[in-house]
């Protein structure tokens, strides 16, 4: 099976603020053509030997797969978290015409 060539990276943030950061910077990097950021959702995660809840923000970013390191490093560098979620969901179909414009927006 070859490699899917558009994929979207999902990542979470603790504020709306960290959120827009990580996305303005994937946007302008032109690593992603687009990030959505999502309204608070709820997570509920195993961390320090407890279960823990809070309210994050979720990005999710469109980009060429072969892009996942550069968006990765980008995410890692802004990012609050000390182990930040940063997972690759490939892309199968789609829209033509919408992963063409993903294709001519990022580098």
């Amino acid at each position: 099976m070859t490699k899917p060539i558009y994929s979207i990276i999902i990542t979470t943030c603790p504020t709306k603020a960290a959120a827009k950061k990580i996305a303005n910077k994937l946007v302008a990097a032109k690593v992603s053509a687009c990030v959505q950021i999502s309204s608070p959702i709820e997570s509920f995660y195993y961390w320090d030997n407890q279960i823990q809840n809070d309210q994050e923000y979720r990005l999710q970013i469109k980009t060429k797969t072969s892009l996942f390191e550069k968006v990765k490093d980008i995410i890692q560098s802004n990012h609050p978290y000390d182990i930040p979620q940063i997972i690759l969901v490939p892309i199968l179909e789609g829209n033509k015409a919408y992963l063409d414009w993903v294709n001519s927006v990022v580098s």
